[in-house]
């Protein structure tokens, strides 16, 4: 399996109505710092994705 499917699986379950709708609620109650959750799940993503990938590669 290559990477893209496995990528798109990942982002397209990571987003959902709670997302659209409740981080909007929050943000327009609490300010814009709200988003600031989702910047950095994106970087620890990354982050464990560098760590891990080369695990993938070695079991193939």
């Amino acid at each position: 399996m290559t990477f893209l499917p496995v990528g798109a699986s990942l982002f397209a379950s990571n987003i959902g109505s709670g997302h659209f709708i409740g981080l909007a609620g929050s943000g327009a109650s609490n300010g814009i710092g709200v988003g600031g959750f989702e910047l950095n799940a994106g970087y620890v993503l990354m982050i464990l994705g560098w760590v891990f990938l080369p695990v993938y590669i070695k079991a193939d």
